[in-house]
């Protein structure tokens, strides 16, 4: 749930996405042939960006909702690859992490290439930001996520962190 600089309320459900202006609410689902708007019902995550742009996360990827056409901008991995974004975190103006299934993305939203992260020393389960500073989180590692980068980490021995 986030709210846009509208003042919308936003709900992503198991069966579209919810917009509620304070009175109705209106759904967006997936409709057959229809390539502006969204490509997928389960929506997993959201996030509203500094300018205003609402990000969805859903099992067939990312994608962007243009406020003045009412149209979704989809994020398409190169090989077609279907990336089931489980989290985003808006990391800078132009670039989203993307945590998947398989492996953690970023996604730089100017070229709309997807580069994999796989050479960090952890897959992460949870991607958290607290006052503008990204945190990676596994199952016994906290890394924090700078200029594109792993910049220091703690590790917990044999714990498994509840967050």
């Amino acid at each position: 749930m986030v709210q846009d600089h509208h003042g919308f309320m936003w709900f992503g459900t198991m069966d579209g996405l919810n917009r509620f202006d304070g009175y109705i609410v209106k759904v967006y689902r997936k409709e057959l042939n229809d390539s502006s708007g969204l490509r997928n019902n389960r929506i997993t995550d959201l996030k509203v960006d500094n300018q205003g742009n609402l990000w969805i996360a859903h099992d067939l990827g990312i994608q962007v909702l243009n406020f003045e056409t009412n149209q979704f901008r989809f994020f398409n991995h190169p090989r077609k690859l279907k990336i089931m974004a489980s989290q985003i975190e808006l990391v800078a103006k132009d670039q989203i992490l993307v945590n998947s299934l398989d492996s953690l993305y970023l996604l730089d939203v100017k070229s709309g290439k997807f580069s994999s992260l796989k050479d960090l020393p952890l897959f992460p389960l949870k991607i958290k930001k607290i006052k503008n500073k990204i945190y990676l989180i596994g199952r016994n590692k906290i890394f924090l996520w700078q200029n594109n980068k792993v910049k220091s980490y703690l590790v917990f021995p044999d714990e498994k962190l509840n967050l």
